[in-house]
């Protein structure tokens, strides 16, 4: 069976990469367009920077803590969850305006996207009997959520041009709904595969339910927490598609929407290629490939400060993406042995992304802070946090034995 999964599982890891590859279809549709929706409300760049910064902040807490519950109650019950509290979310963008409740709504929408993202990570290798295709099982998920992603920006900036901002909310959550639908039909009508394939613990205690304690155990294991800074490294340049790019090619180069988009596009475009970066991470190690992509992410940052136009920036995007999507499906092929190891993989999954969105939430402060002062600078602040991590981490990737080499 492709991958080394069996029919069941394969059943199951199909559903699961189509469910959350629609859900990141539906928020990349609206994604880019925060920022310039938040313009038109009068809000400026600081705030806007705090705005985004909530969102990695709250995953701090929500990560580990629906990990936690994915494990104890099931992965399919806490994905349905995220879809329908994002889709109620998203409705209230187009009606409400007031400043305080739109941080509200925020942090619901960060407990929904963290609901669906961990628990389909967490579904995705909980089907995959074999090390040697984990890195490639990761790569092909990520590879579909990426295809979403790519073409999503585009929709987005079609909607915003000709009919809104209010429009482009709208349209995300009745079509999100609309997957719900489909996917629960289907289940009434065909198979209900929503129960986990192994399940070790169903009562929740108290300490589930405290995601510093998680987020504790999991740094006792030295991979990970060497590989949670790595992860902070590179997840500080986070800020670079929802705040960066709007903020330059809207505001200070003045060009449209859909430009907006082509950036975003191009930024996605070569996650599409995860399933073959996964098949390359399988084959040299996930820890040599974790520091083969970031230093190409930072090399990629490096350029873009010495971008001269805007179609040389589209450019340096793509390598900058190829980087980090290298660095994505190795770093999630890694965390995951271990998830199963000790049987705890949405623990692991959900602490992992606590860690590394600590850096990101920081990265959101200084960049909506900043970014007025610094313009085209940043680059440079993300590339160097970048190399400095790989000064400091990168010998005990390359020279110690990973898992997917066993």
């Amino acid at each position: 069976m492709l991958l080394n999964i069996d029919k069941i599982g394969f059943r199951k890891f199909i559903k699961t990469t189509l469910l959350d590859s629609l859900f990141y279809f539906v928020c990349y549709i609206y994604f880019a367009y925060y920022s310039p929706y938040l313009s038109t409300l009068g809000w400026t760049e600081g705030l806007k920077g705090i705005f985004f910064a909530l969102f990695s902040m709250c995953g701090i807490f929500f990560a580990p803590f629906v990990g936690t519950l994915s494990d104890k109650l099931g992965r399919f019950k806490i994905i349905i969850f995220g879809i329908i509290l994002e889709a109620t979310v998203l409705l209230g963008y187009v009606y409400l305006t007031n400043t305080i409740t739109i941080f509200l709504l925020r942090i619901l929408s960060a407990l929904a996207f963290n609901a669906v993202i961990v628990s389909g990570i967490s579904r995705i290798n909980d089907v995959v009997k074999h090390n040697k295709t984990r890195s490639a099982a990761n790569g092909f998920f990520n590879s579909m959520l990426s295809i979403a992603a790519v073409i999503a920006p585009m929709v987005g900036g079609f909607i915003a041009d000709n009919y809104g901002y209010t429009q482009v909310f709208l349209v995300s959550s009745l079509t999100m709904l609309l997957i719900l639908f489909v996917f629960l039909l289907l289940d009434v009508f065909f198979y209900n595969d929503s129960l986990q394939i192994h399940r070790t613990h169903t009562n929740l205690t108290k300490r589930d339910l405290n995601p510093f304690i998680n987020v504790i155990d999991v740094m006792k294991i030295k991979e990970l927490r060497r590989l949670s800074f790595m992860g902070m490294a590179v997840n500080f340049s986070l800020p670079l598609a929802s705040l960066v790019l709007p903020y330059l090619i809207i505001q200070k180069m003045g060009l449209s929407n859909s430009h907006l988009g082509m950036s975003i596009f191009l930024l996605s475009f070569p996650a599409i290629f995860q399933f073959f970066l996964g098949s390359y991470s399988d084959k040299v190690g996930s820890g040599k490939s974790i520091l083969i992509g970031a230093s190409i992410s930072a090399i990629g940052l490096i350029l873009m400060f010495f971008a001269k136009s805007y179609e040389i920036l589209l450019i340096l995007l793509v390598l900058r993406s190829l980087g980090t999507s290298l660095w994505n499906v190795s770093a999630y092929s890694y965390i995951s042995y271990f998830g199963e190891k000790y049987n705890i993989e949405g623990k692991v999954v959900g602490s992992y992304l606590s860690l590394s969105r600590t850096s990101s939430t920081l990265g959101f402060l200084v960049s909506g802070l900043l970014l007025v002062f610094l313009a085209e600078q940043i680059f440079l602040v993300y590339a160097t946090i970048i190399v400095l991590a790989l000064f400091l981490l990168g010998k005990h990737f390359w020279m110690v034995k990973t898992p997917t080499e066993d």
